[in-house]
Order: C-alpha cells, then sequence, then structure tokens
C-alpha cells in the first residue's frame, strides 16, 4: 500500500506492485528493521507525527463525506440495488464472505484494544486502563463504520469497486478531486513510514 501511495508522486510505482515497487518495499523493510534494532522505535516525538499523520487525513475524509452527504444516493445504492443485481445474475456475495470480512476487520480493531491493554500498566488505576481500553475500541468502531459507509452517500456502488488501491485516497479524489487523494496519500505515506 506504501508503494501505491508512493505512486501517486512518483509514475514508476503506480499500482505498488511492479519490479521497482517490490525493490524499493524490501528496502525500507530492511531500512526499518535496522533503525528498530537500533532503538528508534522508542522516540515517542516520531510516534506522534505518526498517529498525526494518520489521524488528520481520516477525520478530513470523514468531514468531507459528511459535508457532501447525498441522502438520494446513500438509500438508492446502500444495498447495492439488490433486485437489479439479482436480476442480472451478479450478487453481492453470500452471508458467509460477508461475515469473514467482518471479523477480519474486528480482528483488527482487536489488536489495537490489545495494544491500550498492553499500555494499561501505566495507567494510574485498573478502572482508568478499562475505561481508556473500551472508549478506545467503541470510538474506533465508529469511526471506522463511518469512514466504510459514508462513501455510500457520495459516490456510487460502480466507483466505489473500481477505485484503485489505495482506495480510500482515489474515493476523495472522486469526491474533491486530486488534492483530496494527495492528501490522504501523504498522511499514508508518512504516517507507514514512521509506524
Amino acid at each position: 500500500m506504501l508503494m501505491s501511495a508512493i505512486g501517486t508522486f512518483i509514475p514508476v510505482f503506480k499500482g505498488g506492485s511492479n519490479l521497482p515497487s517490490i525493490i524499493v518495499a524490501i528496502i525500507f523493510c530492511w531500512a526499518l528493521t535496522f533503525l528498530v534494532n537500533n532503538g528508534v522505535e522508542s522516540a515517542s516525538f516520531v510516534n506522534t507525527i505518526g498517529t498525526f499523520c494518520k489521524v488528520v487525513p481520516l477525520i478530513m475524509f470523514v468531514i468531507i463525506c459528511i459535508v457532501s452527504f447525498k441522502g438520494g444516493m446513500f438509500t438508492a445504492d446502500f444495498w447495492g440495488r439488490v433486485a437489479n443485481n439479482l436480476s442480472k445474475g451478479t450478487t453481492t456475495g453470500g452471508l458467509w464472505p460477508q461475515m469473514k470480512g467482518t471479523l477480519m476487520t474486528l480482528i483488527w480493531i482487536f489488536i489495537g484494544v490489545e495494544g491500550a491493554s498492553v499500555m494499561g500498566s501505566r495507567a494510574k488505576s485498573l478502572n482508568e486502563a478499562q475505561q481508556a481500553t473500551m472508549l478506545g475500541f467503541v470510538l474506533l468502531l465508529v469511526f471506522y463504520m463511518m469512514i466504510s459507509i459514508l462513501p455510500c452517500s457520495s459516490l456510487t456502488r460502480a466507483q466505489l469497486a473500481s477505485a484503485a488501491q489505495p482506495a480510500l485516497g482515489n474515493d476523495l479524489k472522486m469526491i474533491v478531486g486530486d488534492w483530496g487523494m494527495m492528501i490522504i496519500n501523504i498522511g499514508l505515506i508518512i504516517s507507514t513510514i514512521v509506524s
């Protein structure tokens, strides 16, 4: 995904799965390994920059989607126009693949909760750690739902399905133009590098 985002600015990496992308990604992984082995992961300033570059573009995305909300499009395409799709012999997927996708997402959310509980030993009290963990989980879940659902109010199902990677940047490009994609991709690049 990092190389796809860099491909926005350097065309040789476009798509993120060509030979130059693979070579640079391998070099990047080795460089990160070297830095982490030399103690860079403890720099809180670097972590703050990474968090800022993750959160600000995501908040911007949610705000733009709320401002550009089109109720008619949201209700028309929310279920993928099921009757129309079924009449053409296409489906939106079975129940099990949808459940599996949702569970995989929740596992990623749980990893964040696990990280919060690992840091719980630094809390003033056990109650404070429990509250922080639950608050983090709920906020992350609500935020993830907003990022997943709100684009359905501004873009058609076909536009969402055809968005190139990184999809969030391309979704924002279709809503507000190139500058939206650039902000998302810059945030993605910086947050990935400093993470």
